[in-house]
C-alpha cells in the first residue's frame, strides 16, 4: 500500500473519529458492527491502521490522574426495569471567561439501560431543581411510557431540600442518598459527569470554539453516548429504549464550519448566508443548532 493511500485512510479515520465526538476505537467498532448507527459500515474504516491512530486533542482533553473507583451498583437496583431507577448528579459551577457567566448541569442516567439526559441550569434554587425533575418525569412518561420509581442523589442541598423531597414523596417516588462523605456510592452519575466533561474539553479543544458553548459540547457527547454500543447491554441505550439507530447522515462533526441560510430578507441585495459552526441537532425541530459569531 502506498504512503499516499495510508494518508487518505488515516484522514478518513480521523474524520469519523471527530464526527462521532472522539469516540474510542473499541466503541466505534462494536457500534458499527451492531448497527447502532445508520449508513456507516465496517468497510468505511481502515481497521488495520488503527493501532497507530492517536488523537492529540483526545489525549489532552481527557487527561486525568489514575483513580481507583469501585463500582457502586448495589443489588437492590437490579430489580428495576427501564426508566424506573434514575441516577443523578450536578456538576459545576462552570465559569465561561468569554461571557463572564456561570452555570451548572444536571445529568440523569437510567439504571437499567444507561440512557442519559442532561439539563443546563443557571442557579441551584430548589424551584429550579424541582422544575427539571418534573420535566424529566413527564418526558419519560410521555415518550417512553415509563414510570420513575426512584432517584439516587448525593447529599447536596439541591436534592435534599424540603421542596424536592416533599414533591417526590407525594408522587410515591423513592429517594436514595449517598452516605455522608461517600461520593463513590453515586458512582454511576459521577462517572458520567466526568466522562462528559472530558468529552466537552476535547470537543472545544479540537474546534477552538469559545468556552461559553460548553453545554452544546456536553449535549453532543450525551447524544453519542446514547448511540454507541454498550458491552453490558449488548446493544446501545437508544436501541434498548426502543429508538432507531442514530442516522450518521444527520450528524455533523461538532464545530463543523457551515453556511447558515437566511430565510427572511428585507432586501434582495442582502447576502443569503452567514458562516457559522454546527453544534448539535435541534431538540425541537429537524434542523441543527448553529453558532454564528458576532
Amino acid at each position: 500500500m502506498s504512503h499516499q493511500k495510508r494518508s487518505i485512510l488515516s484522514s478518513q479515520n480521523a474524520l469519523i473519529h471527530r464526527l462521532l465526538g472522539h469516540i474510542n476505537v473499541q466503541s466505534l467498532y462494536k457500534s458499527i458492527k451492531n448497527k447502532t448507527f445508520q449508513h456507516l459500515e465496517l468497510s468505511d474504516i481502515d481497521w488495520g491502521n488503527l493501532a497507530q491512530f492517536q488523537c492529540v486533542d483526545s489525549l489532552q482533553g481527557k487527561s486525568r490522574q489514575h483513580s481507583h473507583i469501585v463500582g457502586s451498583r448495589v443489588k437492590h437496583q437490579e430489580k428495576y426495569s427501564n426508566f424506573e431507577y434514575i441516577h443523578s448528579d450536578l456538576l459545576g459551577q462552570i465559569s465561561s471567561p468569554s461571557t463572564n457567566t456561570k452555570a451548572w448541569f444536571i445529568s440523569f442516567t437510567d439504571e437499567a439501560i444507561r440512557y442519559r439526559w442532561v439539563y443546563k441550569i443557571t442557579d441551584k434554587r430548589d424551584t429550579t431543581i424541582l422544575h427539571i425533575l418534573k420535566s424529566l418525569i413527564d418526558y419519560i412518561r410521555n415518550q417512553f411510557k415509563g414510570n420513575v420509581l426512584a432517584f439516587q442523589f448525593d447529599r447536596g442541598s439541591e436534592f435534599t431540600n424540603n421542596i424536592v423531597r416533599t414533591y417526590l414523596a407525594e408522587k410515591g417516588i423513592s429517594t436514595f442518598y449517598t452516605s455522608v462523605g461517600d461520593h463513590q456510592a453515586n458512582g454511576v452519575a459521577e462517572r458520567l459527569n466526568l466522562t462528559l466533561m472530558n468529552d466537552c474539553r476535547t470537543l472545544l479543544k479540537t474546534t477552538n470554539l469559545l468556552y461559553h458553548l460548553w453545554f452544546y459540547a456536553v449535549q453532543f457527547a450525551t447524544l453519542l453516548k446514547n448511540s454507541v454500543y454498550n458491552d453490558t447491554l449488548q446493544s446501545s441505550a437508544r436501541a434498548k429504549a426502543g429508538l432507531p439507530g442514530r442516522d450518521i447522515k444527520n450528524i455533523l462533526p461538532f464545530g463543523q464550519p457551515v453556511i447558515a441560510h437566511f430565510t427572511k430578507l428585507k432586501t434582495e441585495l442582502k447576502y443569503r448566508g452567514e458562516q457559522g459552526f454546527a453544534l448539535v441537532p435541534s431538540s425541537n425541530s429537524y434542523g441543527y443548532q448553529i453558532y454564528i459569531p458576532d
